[in-house]
């Protein structure tokens, strides 16, 4: 097929202060195999060097560089990559990840089957020098087509779902539901997947494409961020007419986030804010029966709650009205 009929992919990196991993992110996007693409980065008012490592491209007539004048959030900057998009397919790269040179090509060969509305693929995980490190899920092994109901329900057991950089979206499909949702603001990945997944087929591709750079500026280790992030997942699943079927596993794996990290937490003696928060959050969804929380007791909202008060009684806070 030659390159002017191949559809277009446009690949977005958002990125906010990363110019230490941001020239690799870019370099392999226009690298890629799959010659017809386009890439859209989008400043969100960074405050390092990242404006000057973007003049090195901007003569480069795949890339587009927007910046903005202040701080938007997560999600909206993710959605200024979305929203000014011109390709059929849409990847949405993080500014600190690497795809390999195959990885849109192959990607894009899922669609040739046309109930497919999302593929996605496995991924190596690299430390902030890019080394690989030992991977953490031995059991994540999904089929290599599905259908979406399959994909959900597999998703909030932790069975299936990527990353946003190894996975490709139908722009136009993503863009109907109203792109990236800003509650739940670092899970607006998860909550893209499983929208898209109600649409169609889910393709799911073995080799691993995408280089996951886990480090300690990552949003995955702002504990606040990721828990009021599953929070605003849990209130946006529970408004959207075609996921309100899910509701039952959608809280059993927010329960369990919250849960795990509680007990986390006492074990260690941490009693914070993001402690309290999380009591309260859990609080919230004890009117569901956990059965998928084999070791989850009824009592422990209480017993949690019961801790928070002697918590705040020792610490001089008022404790009445609260349980």
């Amino acid at each position: 097929m030659k390159n002017r009929e191949l559809p277009l992919v446009t690949i977005g990196i958002p990125t906010f202060n990363r110019s230490k991993y941001l020239k690799q992110a870019l370099e392999s996007a226009l690298n890629q195999t799959y010659l017809n693409i386009e890439v859209i980065v989008s400043d969100n008012a960074s405050t390092d060097d990242t404006q000057e490592i973007m003049k090195q491209y901007l003569s480069n007539p795949k890339i587009k560089y927007l910046r903005q004048k202040e701080n938007i959030g997560i999600p909206a900057n993710w959605n200024v990559c979305l929203n000014n998009a011109n390709g059929k397919y849409f990847l949405l790269l993080s500014d600190d990840d690497i795809l390999e040179r195959e990885a849109v090509k192959i990607l894009i060969e899922k669609f040739e089957d046309k109930r497919v509305v999302m593929s996605y693929c496995n991924h190596t995980i690299i430390n902030g020098n890019g080394d690989p490190i030992e991977e953490i899920n031995k059991k994540f092994n999904p089929k290599e087509l599905e259908s979406g109901n399959k994909f959900i329900l597999k998703r909030f057991k932790g069975k299936s779902g990527g990353t946003p950089s190894s996975e490709l979206f139908i722009t136009e499909i993503l863009r109907r539901h109203g792109g990236y949702p800003n509650e739940p603001q670092g899970a607006a990945d998860m909550a893209a997947e499983l929208i898209l997944a109600t649409e169609g087929f889910v393709a799911y591709d073995k080799r691993k494409l995408i280089r996951y750079r886990v480090h300690k500026a990552n949003n995955v280790k702002n504990i606040s961020l990721m828990n009021d992030s599953i929070m605003g997942l849990y209130l946006w699943i529970e408004k959207e007419d075609k996921l309100k079927l899910y509701k039952d596993q959608m809280r059993s794996y927010c329960a369990k986030r919250f849960y795990y990290y509680l007990r986390n937490r006492l074990l260690r003696g941490v009693k914070s804010d993001d402690t309290f928060k999380a009591i309260e959050y859990l609080k919230k969804m004890s009117y569901f029966k956990y059965k998928e929380l084999f070791i989850f007791d009824s009592k422990v909202v209480r017993k949690l709650a019961q801790l928070r008060r002697k918590i705040r009684s020792k610490l001089g806070l008022p404790t009445s009205g609260e349980d």
